[in-house]
């Protein structure tokens, strides 16, 4: 069931919250890296700094974007047209006026935003060498996000084509159902993955 997660409730709150907290740690590690004095090793964090800031505003975009449907008309309680709006876009280095003057970008707006930083990460990605265990993205994610940024934008064309550029550049073997399903090491195993999340003693975890 879907309860409580109107615009008054605290726990829809929990959503906004996380995801700008991580784009704030991937804008400080943009921000902080230079590319035209970077090392290659620097270079291959700023291609995942990228990744992920594409990765996370992809989501967003997708959970706050408002689409018209036969019941409502996309006038909120405030009587603003909200239809196609997303979520602003904080980049690395905006001053605090830019930041408070910030609305919600178009669909476009941020579909655009979201292919520069896919294509900054498609350029440095590639000299990153350490993925601590799938936990950092690598080309083939990058390709995976540009697909799925292109179903977004309904050009299916172009999701096809990266969809398969993702698999081509991919070292992971494809799971069997078995293993899948098995109920200890499915989902478990991040090496089983293009891109994984780990918790280790020091997370903190509900």
């Amino acid at each position: 069931q879907n309860k409580y997660m109107g615009q008054d409730y605290l726990k829809t709150q929990y959503f906004w919250n996380y995801f700008y907290q991580f784009v704030l740690a991937t804008n400080n590690t943009i921000g902080s890296i230079n590319a035209e004095t970077a090392t290659s090793e620097q270079l291959g964090y700023l291609g995942a700094g990228y990744a992920f800031r594409a990765l996370l505003y992809l989501d967003m975009a997708r959970m706050f974007e408002f689409l018209p449907t036969d019941v409502t008309d996309g006038i909120n309680a405030e009587g603003n047209n909200v239809v196609g709006l997303t979520c602003p876009i904080v980049k690395a280095g905006m001053s605090p006026a830019e930041a408070a003057n910030n609305p919600r970008a178009t669909h476009a707006e941020m579909a655009a935003f979201i292919e520069e930083d896919l294509n900054l990460a498609e350029e440095y990605i590639v000299n990153l060498n350490e993925r601590a265990n799938n936990t950092l993205p690598d080309l083939a994610c990058v390709y995976g996000l540009k697909a799925r940024l292109y179903m977004w934008n309904e050009d299916y064309a172009n999701a096809a084509i990266y969809a398969r550029k993702a698999i081509d550049a991919s070292s992971v073997p494809v799971i069997g159902k078995e293993r899948y399903l098995d109920t200890k090491s499915g989902f478990n195993i991040a090496s089983d993955f293009l891109w994984a999340a780990s918790h280790t003693s020091e997370d903190w975890a509900v």
